[in-house]
């Protein structure tokens, strides 16, 4: 095959003169024309080998359009990069536990060799003494006899009451009053208790006998007033308005009853007799008074004559008290009827006798 002859040399394109010579008219014109022609002819060639890659801080150097003008990389990578950032410190932060809030945010450094050889041991917690321990060894206190006696110890009281009163000193004869109100305390306690636990016993005899005793002494009267009042049936009404009017003299026992007495839970269970009584002592006028004429007449008892004999009188109202209380009560003789019904029926006797 014979060779191929060498190609011929393509001559170089000629550039513009450094000097043009200057041309008047449509002749100028014309130059320049051609001139920018064969300036937009000649383009670099094209390179075929690999570009280098531009830096990283090199690209972020870079100008790039952005809103009608030229701003650096950097200026717009950068808020992207920081909104990443708290977006995952924020995500973190959800995820944390809600004992420690700001775990998520926490920059726990890595301890150093050197650190964890230098630190020493964590000592162990010393031991916790309780108070029930730290006196398991110490005795009880031993009670002098006067002390055991204010308790109301039986045997304390006991001894003590076997002395001649002549030979008791003052503070002695003062725990013996204690000791036996402390007794007394606890047995009106413990009658209560049973009265609740078995109302039935308020049929007993000796069970009225006692809550009779213990309703006269102020310290256990209330115990014996809560124990009637205790029982379901209708004596336990009959019961507290003995305690009530069985005595002329006012005391905390007597207001204790009356505000029992007159209370919706011992109120509803009196018996319809009762109930008159209760209604006359409560009225406060004339016409009250008069419409519980009826009741009193086919329902009341004894209980109800010292309210109506009261309206027998015709004084104590007005300027001096010299004016009818009763001025209502004149005509006819329904007072009358009254007073001979409820004088005949006898009252009963709850607490026996």
């Amino acid at each position: 095959m014979p060779p191929i002859p060498p190609a011929a040399p393509i001559p170089a394109r000629s550039s513009m003169p450094a000097t043009a010579t200057p041309l008047a008219g449509a002749g100028l014109e014309a130059s320049v024309a051609a001139a920018r022609s064969a300036a937009t002819l000649v383009r670099p060639r094209p390179s075929f080998g690999p570009q280098p890659l531009p830096s990283f801080a090199g690209a972020l150097a870079q100008r790039v359009r952005f809103a009608g003008g030229e701003v650096p990389l950097w200026s717009l990578v950068t808020p992207l990069v920081l909104l990443v950032a708290l977006g995952a410190a924020f995500a973190a932060a959800a995820v944390t536990s809600p004992a420690d809030p700001g775990a998520a945010l926490k920059v726990v450094p890595e301890p150093s060799a050197s650190a964890a050889v230098a630190a020493p041991a964590p000592l162990p917690p010393a031991p916790v003494v309780s108070a029930a321990s730290a006196t398991s060894d110490e005795k009880p206190k031993v009670l002098t006899l006067l002390e055991r006696v204010s308790l109301g110890e039986d045997s304390a009281v006991k001894d003590l009451s076997a002395r001649p009163a002549a030979d008791l000193r003052v503070n002695e004869a003062l725990a013996l009053s204690l000791g036996r109100s402390a007794q007394n305390a606890r047995a009106a306690r413990a009658l209560r208790e049973r009265i609740e636990h078995d109302p039935g016993l308020i049929k007993d005899a000796e069970v009225l006998a006692q809550l009779r005793r213990y309703s006269d002494d102020p310290e256990t009267a209330r115990d014996a007033l809560a124990a009637m009042a205790s029982v379901p049936s209708p004596i336990s009404a009959d019961l507290i308005y003995e305690v009530w009017t069985g005595t002329v003299a006012r005391s905390t026992t007597t207001d204790l009853a009356r505000s029992l007495i007159y209370g919706k839970d011992v109120r509803a269970k009196a018996s319809k007799a009762l109930a008159v009584a209760l209604d006359l002592r409560d009225a406060d006028s004339c016409e009250k008074s008069r419409d519980l004429l009826a009741r009193a007449t086919g329902e009341g008892d004894r209980r109800s004559f010292q309210s109506l004999s009261k309206m027998t009188r015709k004084y104590g109202c007005g300027p001096g008290k010299r004016q009818d209380c009763y001025a209502c009560l004149r005509d006819g003789k329904d007072l009358e009827e009254a007073l001979k019904a409820v004088k005949s029926r006898r009252e009963p006797k709850p607490f026996g006798g």
